[in-house]
């Protein structure tokens, strides 16, 4: 879903913070769709090593993909690596449990008018994460 989504927003020279990023895949999707940067973020060890594996077999640079371990949400070392609104397009496709409290600060690294893209979400918990982001 949230590929579907890049499809439709991701322009050329955008530049991506993927957080919760997993094996890259959505990061190394908007880059192939014209992103100019992609920056991913994931708690787990593994998922770093993933991610820059995948983006090694799909050609994609270290100058245009980053991936660092740590936690966005709760970190102000990983906030301040990820920076300040400069990003064009979010996305997270992750439990709803960790996307209540990423509601909190994400709009800190958006650039105004930029877009939030999420999946993961199950229908129980619809309401309640609509709500922490508005």
């Amino acid at each position: 879903m949230v590929i579907k989504q890049l499809e439709k927003y991701v322009k050329k020279g955008d530049r991506i913070l993927d957080v919760g990023c997993g094996s890259g895949i959505l990061s190394v999707v908007a880059l192939k769709y014209g992103a100019e940067y992609a920056l991913g973020t994931d708690l787990d060890p593994n998922a770093i090593i993933a991610s820059e594996e995948n983006s090694v077999q799909n050609n994609i640079t270290k100058e245009q993909f980053e991936v660092i371990e740590g936690n966005i949400i709760d970190d102000k070392n990983i906030k301040d690596r990820c920076g300040y609104e400069c990003y064009d397009i979010v996305c997270a496709n992750i439990l709803a449990d960790v996307l209540e409290p990423l509601s909190v600060n994400i709009h800190e690294h958006m650039k105004h008018g930029a877009y939030f893209i999420t999946s993961g979400i199950i229908n129980t918990k619809e309401d309640y994460i609509v709500n922490a982001f508005k």
